[in-house]
């Protein structure tokens, strides 16, 4: 066994509301603002895992997209999505090592599935239009598919991470010291007739099976190339 350490991390939120527009409000905005910054947290704990530079802009974190080692790593024919071909998802696959209990799940955006991946699966032949109408849980290669819009969609560019594959929970460690917790302030800014509400959680993420050169870990992913090749070089 090896050690992963984790260091915690402060995140905090504040949010303003004059008394007004909380008495006044249809809905409950307290309800509301809490719901929000709840929202927020779980998107930055997947902005910072998926994405994470190690910067403090994303808490410290260094994400899969930047601890990933090349043997984890499969890149794309070109610089866009429609370049993905079905070799590269097989490739995400056949890398990972069968790990016992291991349950894989795939990772992208929305529009990457239904604009990049979903018409390869669509061009193999063999779906009618019950299925289409139908729905339920995307599944590719027999794994099943979770959408997060931290991941890079129709704004991906060249060098961007826009898939994710393998089992996080034998690739990751999330550390949670402290959960979303939410406090009610109503006499710190009481001299402004306001009520604020504060959340704070204490985390960190740490990407450990980032795999070597050639071998990869419990997570690959798919990166588009940084640059496009050339079909061939010009002689003068």
């Amino acid at each position: 066994l090896g050690t992963v350490q984790l260091v915690v991390q402060k995140a905090a939120q504040l949010t303003l509301l004059s008394t007004e527009v909380v008495e006044d409000a249809v809905v409950d905005l307290l309800d509301y603002v809490i719901e929000h910054q709840a929202r927020k947290f779980a998107w930055s704990i997947d902005r910072d895992g998926f994405l994470g530079d190690g910067t403090n802009t994303f808490g410290g974190v260094t994400g899969v997209s930047a601890a990933l080692q090349a043997g984890s790593i499969v890149t794309a024919g070109g610089t866009t999505l429609g370049d993905i071909v079905l070799g590269d998802l097989h490739e995400c696959v056949g890398r990972v090592p069968m790990y016992e209990g291991f349950e894989g799940k795939w990772y992208m955006s929305h529009y990457t599935y239904h604009a990049a991946i979903l018409p390869l699966l669509v061009s193999l032949g063999g779906t009618d239009m019950r299925q289409y109408e139908a729905g339920g849980q995307e599944m590719l290669l027999g794994y099943p598919v979770e959408f997060t819009q931290v991941l890079p969609g129709q704004a991906a560019a060249a060098g961007d991470m826009v898939v994710v594959f393998g089992d996080l929970r034998l690739g990751m460690a999330l550390g949670l010291r402290r959960t979303a917790t939410f406090r009610v302030l109503s006499e710190l800014y009481a001299a402004s007739d306001q009520v604020a509400i504060q959340s704070t959680i204490r985390r960190d993420i740490v990407t450990h099976s980032v795999g070597d050169a050639t071998n990869a870990g419990a997570i690959t992913c798919i990166k588009l190339a940084a640059t496009r090749a050339l079909a061939g070089s010009a002689k003068k």
